[in-house]
């Protein structure tokens, strides 16, 4: 089920001309966003939503890093 939502998410991302043209801390954010609503309001297992959760800290800290010019 997540693997299936995670792909069409994936692949609406890619088919989208503009995201190719925003900054990546703007990509990274906007994943941030997804994965808190998927975390918010999908239908997970306990082990997906630990998933979910670790996701999100290293999309906080990637962010962080490109903030400060650590590419």
């Amino acid at each position: 089920m997540l693997k299936t939502r995670t792909k069409r998410v994936l692949a609406a991302a890619l088919a989208n001309p503009r995201a190719s043209r925003e900054p990546a801390s703007e990509h990274v954010r906007n994943a941030i966003q997804v994965l808190e609503n998927l975390l918010e309001f999908g239908t997970l297992d306990g082990e997906d939503r630990k998933d979910v959760r670790a996701a999100i800290r290293r999309l906080w800290l990637a962010l962080r890093e490109v903030q400060r010019g650590n590419v």
